[in-house]
């Protein structure tokens, strides 16, 4: 039987960032046809992205193997069954009987090469820790499934691109990602497996999957899925030779986007009427290094004719239509500004189609639109782009100059718009701040730890405990296609953040400029100590005193004696600074519902006096931007405070939420050490404890020494 589906294509490449310092590429690709039970062809392409650094030493090897045991896993199964029985029991063999055999055999052969090759110390999975993506094709239908930050999209015959799997958890922002390393790596695969049956005879599109360095390599997700289009055509135009096209526009990617290693296998099924290439098997990993040619963009199709398809119907998708709306708003209030600003190309330069001026923010819109499953995640990035803005951590003018690659965050650059729609509640929460780290430290999103309780480190090599999944992050680089990255990865709870709990704007002054604390926790119980009036007139002073001492975060707590008080309060102290100001809520029934009422006006809120473990998760549920919990009151009921509050982080990281655990009540430094240690990050401090930070009696001693050797010679 001939199948409609071409022998797919791969290429994977180091990226250039890792070419510089002489680091072997960590992905790998292997495409293949296979066949049946009852002899019909059946199509496979895999991607892995191994993780790098000193931790995962060997994830290049683990990457390769991971497209090895994936085909071969694929490859025994089809033994057994024939595809021509229909769709019954594929999907479950997706979800959970391949990823079994899969992963015990990736397990079986890391283990083996570690014996054959034994390194220092003991063995462990994670030295080979990487991501899978894997797409199976057949004459009835088509699949895919894997675990990790791979993206796949679909490119239908005149040109349209949809991004049809990614790794979408809106509980984990950033580029956090999963891992074949981590205990019960099996499990996770389900929630990216699908099977999508064949429409018909003439079908005709091309699936791309990558791994995340393309992805990474993009301002935007429309610049994404314009860059993916053009993979597919120029491999479809190429026929036989387009595998040795490969290469040459892989570098490019990386060179001129994030640095990273970038890889890309691309399936097609041209349909019985249509013309097919004859295909040949690709490499697992191509490694000819070539001069990239100069990549023309075009927005041809594939072929024309190309089938249409229906956007979600709006009846469908009420919260949908009202993010699209917002969206569309907020173009249209920028024509004017973009048509101002847009950046006039050159005659005869080169480069991948990008969209242009306002029509790039429709495109956007109507991409989201036909694409429901991507908008949590454009809108966490947006969020993320908000944040970066809101704490100076993103310069207005690069994104005005960038407008080019990415209109909409040129639009954000002023922040959030007076008097313009409100935005989705998942962008307006605001998101922990982030850092970036340089594309060359190591791979992207990094695996949770897979042994112990204790915890791995990441790339950067700090100890880190871990459930479900460990962000990482990549530094912009400048790029001549408009595609370079910025990712601020949202790291909770790794980074160390400092509060300092006080109202006494005297402490303020001592303690802010020594650059240790990000901002202030205050309550009326502290106002009263401090002898400061709980007033909205008097705290609107006291804003405007901890922002001039350079505080990022101000938390001040509503009061009332009843819900709407609390409520119109809260948006009054909010209202003091957007931009800094979190809203306090002492978490019980009726603050819930003041939370709650905040946190729809898009106020970042702080629940407080939190004791039990189930309390977080109700913080969690509602969205909450933290949640304060007292270790030394939990601990003066008797009670394991530090046991308590690790079960609190674990269980806000067993959901996934972003919600923060903001340590409180600190009795003594050496509870902030060991609560670190356990991979807790924020904390709100006294003046007290800050002093007894540096109350070490052998550090006085000892520098009372050096002053006096240096005064000696």
């Amino acid at each position: 039987m001939v199948t409609p589906w071409v022998v797919p294509i791969g290429a994977s490449r180091a990226g250039a960032a890792h070419r510089r310092v002489g680091r072997p590429c960590q992905d790998a690709v292997l495409c293949r046809e296979l066949r049946s039970a009852d002899g019909q062809p059946v199509m496979v392409m895999a991607v892995a992205d191994g993780h790098g650094g000193r931790r995962y030493r060997r994830s290049d090897v683990g990457s390769r193997l991971a497209c090895e045991r994936a085909l071969a896993a694929v490859e025994a199964a089809l033994e057994a069954r024939a595809v021509g029985e229909g769709d019954g029991g594929w999907r479950g063999w997706l979800e959970r009987e391949l990823p079994e055999a899969i992963l015990r055999d990736w397990l079986v052969a890391v283990e083996t090469h570690w014996r054959d090759d034994p390194g220092e110390g003991p063995f462990l999975p994670l030295l080979y820790g990487s991501t899978l993506g894997l797409v199976v094709m057949t004459e009835r239908w088509w699949g895919h499934t894997g675990l990790g930050d791979w993206d796949l999209v679909k490119v239908e015959a005149d040109g349209r691109a949809l991004l049809l799997e990614q790794e979408n958890d809106p509980a984990g922002p950033g580029e956090a990602t999963c891992s074949l390393c981590q205990t019960g790596a099996a499990s996770l695969f389900a929630r990216r497996a699908a099977l999508h049956p064949i429409p018909g005879a003439d079908a005709d599109f091309a699936l791309v999957l990558c791994t995340d360095g393309i992805r990474k390599s993009c301002a935007t997700d429309a610049d994404f899925l314009t860059l993916a289009a053009w993979l597919a055509r120029q491999a479809v135009e190429a026929g036989p030779d387009g595998v040795a096209t490969l290469p040459a526009a892989l570098d490019r990617i990386s060179r001129e986007g994030s640095g990273d290693d970038v890889t890309v296998a691309i399936g097609r099924i041209a349909g019985r009427g249509q013309p097919r290439p004859d295909g040949a098997d690709a490499a697992a990993v191509v490694t000819t290094s070539r001069r990239p040619a100069a990549i023309q963009g075009s927005s041809r199709p594939l072929r024309s004719g190309g089938r249409e398809e229906g956007t979600p119907s709006a009846r469908r998708h009420p919260a949908i239509l009202r993010a699209v709306l917002a969206g569309l708003a907020l173009s249209a209030a920028g024509g004017v500004f973009l048509a101002l600003i847009w950046p006039r190309r050159q005659p005869g330069t080169g480069a991948i189609p990008a969209s242009p001026g306002l029509q790039a923010a429709r495109d956007e819109v109507a991409r989201l639109c036909a694409q429901p499953a991507a908008i949590p995640l454009a809108l966490r990035r947006r969020a993320e782009l908000f944040s970066a803005l809101r704490r100076g951590r993103q310069d207005p003018v690069r994104l005005r100059a960038g407008a080019a690659s990415d209109p909409l965050a040129a639009l954000t650059r002023g922040g959030r718009p007076r008097g313009g729609p409100p935005l989705h509640p998942a962008a307006r929460r605001p998101l922990p701040e982030g850092r970036a780290r340089a594309a060359g430290e190591g791979r992207g999103g990094l695996p949770a730890a897979a042994a112990g309780p204790g915890g791995l480190s990441g790339s950067a090599g700090s100890a880190r405990p871990a459930v479900g999944r460990i962000p990482g992050g990549h530094r912009p680089a400048a790029g001549g296609w408009g595609f370079a990255c910025l990712r601020l990865c949202p790291l909770k709870p790794m980074a160390l953040r400092l509060l300092l709990d006080s109202a006494d704007p005297l402490e303020w002054q001592r303690w802010l400029a020594s650059s240790l604390f990000q901002g202030v926790t205050t309550n009326p119980t502290l106002l009263r100590r401090a002898a400061q009036p709980c007033t909205l007139e008097h705290l609107a002073r006291l804003t405007g005193e901890a922002v001039a001492l350079g505080c990022r975060e101000i938390h001040l707590q509503t009061w009332g004696d009843d819900g709407d008080r609390q409520l119109a309060n809260g948006l009054a102290l909010a209202a003091l600074d957007p931009q800094r100001v979190y809203v306090k809520v002492p978490i019980t029934r009726g603050g819930a519902d003041v939370a709650r009422a905040l946190i729809a006006e898009g106020v970042p809120v702080t629940f407080t006096a939190c004791y039990e473990v189930a309390q977080v998760l109700v913080a969690a549920a509602l969205g909450a931007d933290g949640i304060a919990a007292y270790l030394g009151r939990i601990g003066d009921q008797g009670r394991d405070g530090h046991g308590e509050l690790i079960a609190m982080q674990r269980a806000l990281e067993g959901v996934g939420s972003s919600t923060r655990l903001l340590v409180a009540s600190l009795r003594q430094p050496g509870d902030l050490a060991r609560l670190a240690a356990a991979g807790l990050g924020h904390y709100t401090i006294s003046p007290g404890i800050a002093e007894a930070l540096f109350g070490c009696e052998a550090t006085a001693a000892a520098a009372e020494q050096f002053e006096r050797d240096a005064a000696g010679l």
